[in-house]
């Protein structure tokens, strides 16, 4: 009976280890395996990937629009996500980066989204299965970006960021 009892522990402590992120607009304590400081520290991207997909978060405190982009390390060519809220109104969006713009694309990949705005800070996370990442693995440039205003034309002047991340 104990062996019975120290095996259902392990599987549990196993599952709640191995568990992929929720996507619920929230980043919690441990729920993500990698993360990086972004916008000059008032940003923080968090992502997680496991056999069924990618699974990323940004938060930036602020009350408009924010947006992670991969794929190039400029907005021209880069695959976009980004979101506000506006009231009680959530806002999401793929868009793909063409120049010094963006437009939304005719077939998005995210499956799951959500778009938060808590306490001064707004938050997006999505989760993209493997098989419709619109950008190949392994070190992978980004952009993020946010402005104070809630819509998703708004320039976001010096409040962006480039770099490149580890996704396996």
């Amino acid at each position: 009976m104990k062996k019975l009892i120290l095996a259902g522990l392990c599987a549990a402590l196993s599952a709640a280890v191995w568990a992929a992120p929720v996507v619920d607009g929230k980043i919690s304590e441990g729920e993500y395996s990698n993360s990086k400081k972004v916008l000059s520290g008032q940003g923080l991207l968090v992502w997680s990937k496991d056999a069924d997909g990618l699974t990323v978060a940004l938060k930036v405190k602020t009350e408009g629009w924010v947006g992670v982009g991969f794929g190039a390390d400029k907005m021209s060519g880069a695959y976009i996500f980004m979101g506000y809220v506006d009231g009680d109104k959530a806002v999401f969006s793929e868009e793909k980066g063409k120049g010094h713009r963006h437009a939304p694309v005719d077939k998005p990949v995210a499956d799951k989204s959500a778009v938060t705005w808590t306490k001064g800070d707004t938050v997006i996370e999505f989760h993209v299965p493997t098989a419709k990442l619109p950008f190949a693995l392994g070190t992978v440039p980004f952009i993020a970006a946010f402005s104070d205003t809630a819509d998703l034309k708004t320039f976001h002047g010096d409040n962006a960021d480039m770099g490149s991340l580890t996704i396996r």
